[in-house]
């Protein structure tokens, strides 16, 4: 399935007016992820769950906090902060990031489309700083590095960490999972946080979700998608209640 963002463009701030997008290879002069097919599968799923009745009850009637780990462009934060607001949920959003030019691009695209004040963006490494963890988001979005690279590449703080997973693509996914599963705990029974996560077939999506199940969190695909040279998934993950939910 096409995606819909092919012919209508997220917002204006992905183009090359504002940015001087290329196809991501460093060579090109691009120094953050840009919007590709798995951007927009992303923003796919999240259209979709935003206009499904129940998909984010929880959040009826109160604010959203958001936070995004590797934000690259920034498109996804930005459109569902948008989103959000337009079904009368105010959201704001944090988007983390290693590379300091995905964070400059992230505020970049927040400013041009008017939720430049609703978005805060930090340089830091989600695996490796604890202080992460002191938020409690109700939304977690997360477009890991999933492409299989030689493990030097995982520890770059460039372009190259939005997509060096290392082996089977799965070296820092493994080590978000338990990250993720901590913020994932509720925080009563009206506020279960969700994680949606971005994997492609050769992570072997069976086994993450075997891993998030042993840390009593469930799982399901809300979206699939075969592009070039790639099978992708997002899945939607969040810990289960004592109730069995």
């Amino acid at each position: 399935m096409a995606s819909r963002w092919r012919q209508q463009p997220v917002y204006s701030p992905t183009s090359p007016e504002l940015f001087e997008i290329g196809d991501g290879d460093p060579e090109s002069g691009v120094t953050f992820y840009p919007p590709s097919d798995d951007t927009y599968l992303f923003l796919d799923v999240l259209h979709d769950e935003i206009e499904r009745a129940s998909a984010m009850d929880t959040l009826s009637g109160s604010g959203a906090c958001i936070l995004e780990v590797g934000p690259g462009s920034g498109v996804l934060s930005t459109y569902l902060v948008r989103a959000l607001q337009s079904v009368g949920i105010s959201a704001v959003s944090v988007a983390l990031d290693v590379n300091i030019r995905a964070c400059e691009a992230t505020m970049k695209t927040a400013r041009a489309v008017g939720v430049g004040p609703k978005i805060d963006v930090m340089v830091g490494d989600f695996i490796q700083s604890p202080r992460w963890l002191r938020y409690r988001p109700d939304i977690i979005i997360c477009n890991p590095p999933y492409v299989p690279s030689p493990p030097e590449e995982c520890n770059s703080t460039g372009i190259e960490a939005s997509w060096a997973g290392g082996h089977r693509g799965r070296e820092v996914i493994d080590k978000m999972i338990p990250v993720f599963a901590e913020l994932l705990q509720p925080r009563d029974e009206s506020t279960v946080p969700v994680l949606y996560f971005l994997l492609e077939k050769q992570n072997c999506p069976s086994e993450v979700c075997q891993m998030f199940q042993d840390l009593d969190c469930s799982g399901e695909c809300v979206g699939k998608r075969q592009v070039r040279g790639e099978l992708l998934y997002v899945y939607k993950f969040k810990k289960r209640l004592q109730s069995g939910v």
